[in-house]
């Protein structure tokens, strides 16, 4: 699903937060497939695989979402803490 939803919106805008320093960015779709794609690689470099469960203790930020991408698209179960 979150394939589908990926597809045909690189260039539509995702996400908008405030860095520490209050500087607002901007990301895209495409720059969010991309950093979990990434990710989701890194993971399984790591041993990682489908079915795996993975805790995540992050605070809300752009790299929580990365990560939650990621472990979608690994077929990893994502637990919150």
């Amino acid at each position: 699903l979150y394939d589908r939803a990926l597809v045909g919106r690189a260039d539509a805008p995702a996400l908008t937060f405030e860095d520490d320093e209050g500087a607002l960015h901007h990301d895209t779709f495409g720059a969010l497939d991309a950093r979990s794609t990434q990710c989701a690689a890194e993971l399984v470099a790591r041993g990682v695989r489908a079915g795996d469960r993975l805790a995540l203790w992050l605070a809300n930020s752009p790299a929580f979402i990365d990560l939650w991408l990621a472990c979608v698209k690994v077929g990893v179960i994502v637990v919150p803490i």
